[in-house]
């Protein structure tokens, strides 16, 4: 995990990191996309106070022979429909508040799963320092092993058993690196970062 990109992440504060997943999330976008159609929805709804402006063609017969088509414009204006427009505009905003509810929700769910993300990665990240550090101890102390049992003053069995925790070590080095590399793909999933 030493490559830029993966460094990149581990660098970037929680902010950055809520940002770009914020922008990333395709659920999001459709979320922004479906209130801006609501929002188009209210103003449809209000607009049947505004004067209404509709053009025709009209026909006439002038002879049982000819048709002549006139174009025209009609315009009318509501002077009272019995507060169903009212109620119209009110259920388009209680629609357009339902969905900026559920927009608001669904940022809140990913930057919720982005910082976890993060959290855990850097959480990865010390466990590697440590899984390495262990790893180097105990090399160390299968060395002396060793050198001991090379000189006769350690039995085989503690040969073994020295070898069996560097195998166990070197188990557990592998075990967190896959844990790493889990946790870098989950937040690259979710922010589109490299």
């Amino acid at each position: 995990l030493s490559s830029p990109a993966a460094s990149q992440l581990l660098e970037i504060g929680r902010d950055q990191a809520g940002e770009a997943a914020v922008d990333h999330s395709p659920s999001i976008a459709a979320s922004v996309l479906l209130l801006s159609q609501q929002g188009y929805l209210v103003k449809a709804a209000r607009s049947a106070w505004y004067p209404q402006m509709n053009f025709v063609w009209e026909n006439e017969f002038e002879s049982h022979k000819s048709l002549a088509v006139t174009p025209g414009v009609r315009v009318s204006q509501k002077v009272w429909d019995f507060g169903r427009t009212k109620g119209e505009v009110r259920q388009a905003e209680a629609m357009v508040e339902r969905q900026s509810a559920a927009a608001m929700a669904e940022v809140d769910n990913i930057i919720q799963q982005t910082a976890a993300a993060l959290i855990g990665l850097h959480q990865q990240q010390e466990q590697l320092k440590a899984a390495e550090a262990w790893l180097n101890k105990v090399r160390e102390l299968e060395g002396l092993v060793t050198y001991r049992f090379g000189i006769g003053l350690s039995t085989e069995a503690d040969l073994k058993q020295a070898r069996t925790r560097l195998e166990a070590a070197r188990s557990n080095l592998i075990s967190v690196k896959t844990a790493l590399a889990q946790q870098r793909e989950r937040l690259t999933a979710l922010t589109g970062l490299p």
